[in-house]
Order: structure tokens, then C-alpha cells, then sequence
């Protein structure tokens, strides 16, 4: 795809992400913004990635891909949102990130994933935040797709 085409999928892909404040609305706007710019960061990496494909299937890897992420920033915001957790949200958290990293989580953040969830119920919102962006920063794209 040309600059222009990969410039317009990543604007509408974006758009979703920005438009939707259910991503966001347990966070204070501070928390907000970075797990957005997470967000965003991650799908402008893919984008590049994604940028000798033809217009329409890169689209389609790039809306699936910012699914994948909006999915990631649902299951924070819930996370921070709510100190009553149970193991589907260890597999929903799991699942998403497997999906933005486009792989298996490494064993050692599967563990951190599922001490989180144990240690939830005595985080404060802020701490809580802290710990998964500190998770969310870790996922690495693989550098060849």
C-alpha cells in the first residue's frame, strides 16, 4: 500500500481506539492517557509492520490488530476498575496480550499476570494501574512478521 492508503488505515483504526471512552472510564484522565498512547504506540508500530501489504488486507490486519489491543485496554481498565477479580480476568488479560505481542507470553509474565490478580484486592486504583502498565510496556512485537 502506498503512505497515503497506510496513513488513512491508521487514522481510522486509531479512531476507534480514541472514540471509545469504555476503554478508559475507570481511569483518572493521567491513567487514561498513557494506557491510550499505549495504545496508540503499539498499533503505529503494527502499522509499519503491515505497510508492504496491499491497502485492504492491510486494513484488515491493522483493524483486527487494534481489536486485539482495544481488548488489551478493556481488560486494564476493568482490572483497575474493580479489586474483585476472578481467573477468567487472568485469561482474558492473557489472551489479549498473546494477541497484541502476536504470540505466547513469555512464562514469567504469565506468573506476574496471575500474582496481580492475587495481590488486586489490597492494590489502591493507582498502584494497581502501575503494575499493568508496567505488564503492557513489557509486550514486545516481533521485529519480523
Amino acid at each position: 500500500m502506498n503512505d497515503a492508503e497506510a496513513a488513512a488505515n491508521r487514522r481510522l483504526v486509531a479512531a476507534s481506539l480514541i472514540e471509545n471512552s469504555g476503554l478508559r472510564d475507570e481511569l483518572d484522565d493521567q491513567q487514561a492517557g498513557r494506557l491510550l498512547n499505549w495504545g496508540l504506540d503499539r498499533l503505529g508500530r503494527k502499522a509499519n509492520q503491515l505497510a508492504s501489504m496491499d491497502a485492504e488486507h492491510g486494513y484488515q490486519a491493522l483493524d483486527a490488530y487494534g481489536n486485539a489491543i482495544a481488548q488489551a485496554m478493556r481488560a486494564v481498565n476493568k482490572l483497575v476498575g474493580s479489586a474483585d477479580m476472578g481467573p477468567e480476568r487472568a485469561a482474558e488479560l492473557t489472551e489479549a496480550l498473546e494477541t497484541v505481542r502476536d504470540g505466547p507470553l513469555p512464562e514469567d509474565t504469565r506468573s506476574r499476570i496471575h500474582t496481580l490478580l492475587d495481590e488486586r484486592p489490597s492494590l489502591d486504583r493507582v498502584d494497581a494501574f502501575s503494575r499493568l502498565m508496567e505488564l503492557l510496556d513489557q509486550i514486545k512485537l516481533p521485529e519480523n512478521q
